[in-house]
Parts: C-alpha cells; structure tokens; sequence
C-alpha cells in the first residue's frame, strides 16, 4: 500500500458517521435458549431449536453504530454482543426496569445474544445505523 493509499484510507476512516437512522425493536427473550439478533444476514436464531418460539423482527442487515437494550420483564435478562467492551460484559445482566447504552465510534455491533433468567422477558432495543 502506498502512502497516499495510505492517507486515503485513514480519511476515510475518519469521515465514518452515523446514517442517523434509528432500528427499534421489542422482543420477547427466551429462557430456554439463547436469542441471537445478526445485522450481517438479518436474521434472528435460537442457540436451541424451539418450534413454538416466533418471533417476526424487522433486522437491518448494518453494522451498529451504538444500541440501548431495556428490559421491561417481568425477569432479568443477561446480554453480550459481538464486541464486549470489558470481561465483565461479556454476559451482562440487566434487571427488570433497567436499560443500559452501548456506543462505538464506528459501526461493530453485528450481533446481540440476549437469554432471559427464569421466565421470558419483553426486551426493547434501539439501534443507531
């Protein structure tokens, strides 16, 4: 690579913003298996096959900018996405009535796991492509 490719490439990088445009979704959270949300080929799946387990999610098929998870219950839900951004978050609990953000400078989010802890738990979620 030369150095004007080089230079070419880091501007780019820099000019990487936002499209400003927001993915909402609410979901209800399995406790038998975990749910898998990937922005890379829009899909939804489960960790364990269930046939009575539906769920019809519109899903961008975009990296993720930032995401906010809340979790409305009634039980706590544990999460993780594709980029952890400590060890304590890699299977992170969330409270019924809690939310929390995750924000990146550029667009990494491809994928959400979320697993509800003894019961299934209605879950929103707000992306920003």
């Amino acid at each position: 690579m030369s150095v004007e490719q080089y230079l070419q490439a880091i501007l780019d990088e820099l000019r990487i913003k936002p499209k400003g445009q927001v993915w909402p979704a609410t979901v209800t959270v399995p406790n038998k298996a975990v749910l898998t949300i990937d922005f890379e080929d829009s899909t939804t799946k489960l960790s364990t096959p269930d046939p009575t387990f539906t769920q019809n999610i519109q899903i961008p098929q975009e990296k993720l900018f930032s995401v906010t998870i809340t979790n409305d219950g009634p039980f706590p839900i544990q999460y993780s996405t594709n980029k952890p951004l400590n060890s304590g978050d890699a299977a992170a609990t969330l409270n019924a009535g809690n939310g929390t953000q995750l924000n990146f400078e550029k667009p990494v989010i491809t994928r959400i796991n979320l697993i509800a802890l003894g019961g299934q738990s209605i879950v929103r979620i707000v992306g920003l492509i």
